[in-house]
């Protein structure tokens, strides 16, 4: 897999006491209630709140909504999230802090420049969300996740999207990789925006990618999670229970993108993952596939510990290799570990070869 890497890195807002310093001094911060209190609901440049449907927050609540007011319900949704932090423990700081450790140093050798300047984690209830995701510079981690065992995959997942929202220039090139590009913006039919469900570590759905359509066409399609159900249900719990996905074909008209409509404003049936030319971009290393940040976060997790001998499953394939630009505030190292294997076994063959022969090798080149 090739993995684009920049080395420009914010500054870190002003922290309290780390609870751990690693030996390079890069520290680790639990944030206690007050502090993650305050962090969940404050940082977050991708405006997540921002983006929140109505099913969204009812969804996530578990109630309806107490009015179709959406200002006052984000407002409302921004206390719950809050009121949900919770105390760490002894023991879930220790063991947490055993996988931080094995995490940051794989990092420091598989990826240098990928490797964080802080740490950051929040606890939850989960009510608010459900499952291990990120917010601003923090992990938020619920705490039956904490009691059932955080392991290296989680932490390496959910930091890729932290350091993919602080560097937006290299997570563009990152999504290019994968045959995603940027647009402008998308229309999205009013039916389907009500039902959209916001992944917080996927919000932008402005990104497109070409695919063949059953019929045989070239078409644009972008990836859109949403309820299968038109409303909070009593019988259904947990955001994953109501969640599915599709790929949606859209259109550009006098400069603006949309979501393909029937003649009754109605979006076109989405497409499966399946279709022709989306798997043979993004590789198969994942079928966790609902936004390019989270096909990008497993594969970066399964190359880090692959490397380090400590993955769980090997590399099936890589997304094909493209060429990027090198920008002048941002220093970019490519690492093709498919274009890597690849030479290395071309190596091996020629030197085979050169014991029958007597001919030596040529150097292979390095990705």
């Amino acid at each position: 897999m090739a993995v684009i890497i920049g080395s420009v890195w914010p500054a870190a807002a002003a922290d309290p006491k780390p609870d751990h310093v690693f030996d390079d001094g890069v520290p680790v911060y639990f944030l206690n209630q007050r502090d993650g209190s305050k962090a969940i609901v404050e940082d977050d440049p991708d405006g997540f709140f921002d983006h929140l449907t109505l099913l969204d927050i009812a969804i996530r609540t578990g109630k309806d909504p107490k009015s179709d007011d959406l200002d006052a319900e984000r407002a409302r949704f921004k206390k719950f999230v809050a009121g949900h932090v919770r105390k760490w423990t002894r023991t879930e700081k220790e063991v947490l802090l055993a996988v931080v450790t094995s995490a940051h140093e794989m990092c420091g050798k598989s990826l240098p420049a990928m490797r964080p300047q802080a740490w950051r984690f929040i606890k939850t209830s989960g009510e608010e969300e459900g499952s291990p995701y990120t917010r601003g510079s923090a992990i938020v981690l619920p705490e039956d996740q904490l009691a059932a065992g955080v392991n290296l995959d989680i932490v390496l997942h959910e930091w890729f999207h932290v350091y993919s929202r602080l560097h937006p220039d290299v997570r563009r090139e990152l999504y290019a990789l994968l045959g995603f590009r940027p647009l402008p913006a998308v229309n999205v039919p009013a039916t389907l925006q009500r039902k959209r469900i916001t992944n917080p570590d996927g919000i932008d759905i402005a990104l497109a990618i070409a695919v063949t359509a059953p019929d045989g066409r070239k078409i644009d399609v972008v990836p859109v999670i949403y309820s299968k159900f038109d409303q909070r249900r009593d019988d259904v719990s947990g955001t994953f229970a109501y969640l599915t996905f599709g790929l949606f074909e859209v259109r550009e008209s006098g400069g603006s993108w949309s979501i393909v409509t029937d003649a009754a404003g109605q979006p076109s049936a989405p497409l499966s993952p399946t279709v022709d030319g989306f798997f043979q971009q993004i590789g198969n290393n994942t079928q966790y596939v609902i936004h390019p940040d989270e096909i990008l976060a497993d594969n970066v997790a399964l190359l880090i510990a692959s490397e380090n001998g400590a993955a769980t499953r090997p590399i099936q394939s890589v997304p094909r290799p493209r060429t990027f630009s090198r920008r002048s505030r941002t220093r970019v190292a490519v690492i093709h570990t498919g274009r890597r294997a690849a030479s290395q076994a071309g190596t091996r063959r020629a030197s085979a070869r050169a014991r029958h022969t007597g001919r030596v090798p040529r150097p292979q080149a390095r990705g």
